[in-house]
């Protein structure tokens, strides 16, 4: 995939432990979680079962550290449902139209809409600290605290800002919503 490739070919180069896994293998199994230090998303990882949330969830609040390093992750709700081959092969999501889904009376929490909407809102920003914000963009990421360990030995001041770092989809903090602590 093109998001994950060359981050995953530098920490291979360097060294850095890895193992590798899908949000359905998390769906069906939450012990591929289980001792590691770090769970790194990568790109664009939009679609989440409502099982896999609470198991990346359960695994952060257990002391695993989280990095989400795109846009628009974990914001649409999924279902996992028997395809032809093999159990838990396709993905079901109604997106705008949940009305439509079979389960918006008798399941509302497992309806395949936005995680923020109803009929059971749980905003990706509890999990994930920040709110899907836009598409598309194209924007400058600009410095604003300098002094934050992620610049360390760099020489960046605050103002300086890096082209077209910002974009096509970007994730913004939401006053009012919730955050992990």
């Amino acid at each position: 995939r093109v998001y994950e490739r060359l981050l995953v070919l530098l920490a291979e180069r360097l060294g850095t432990p890895l193992a590798y896994t899908t949000g359905a293998d998390v769906h069906r199994d939450p012990s591929v979680l289980h001792g590691a230090r770090a769970a790194v998303c990568l790109g664009h990882d939009e679609y989440w079962t409502p099982q896999q949330r609470l198991y990346v969830t359960e695994a952060r609040d257990a002391g695993t550290n989280i990095a989400f390093l795109g846009a628009n992750t974990c914001f649409r709700r999924v279902r996992l449902e028997a395809g032809e081959t093999a159990p838990d092969r396709t993905v079901v999501c109604y997106k705008s139209a949940y009305d439509r889904d079979p389960y918006v009376r008798s399941r509302p929490a497992l309806v395949t809409t936005d995680f923020r909407a109803p009929p059971a809102p749980d905003p990706e920003s509890s999990l994930t600290g920040v709110l899907y914000e836009g598409y598309p963009t194209d924007a400058p990421y600009v410095v604003q605290a300098a002094d934050h360990w992620l610049y360390e030995g760099t020489g960046v001041r605050p103002g300086d800002g890096f082209e077209h770092l910002v974009g096509v989809e970007y994730d913004r903090v939401s006053p009012g919503y919730p955050v992990p602590e």
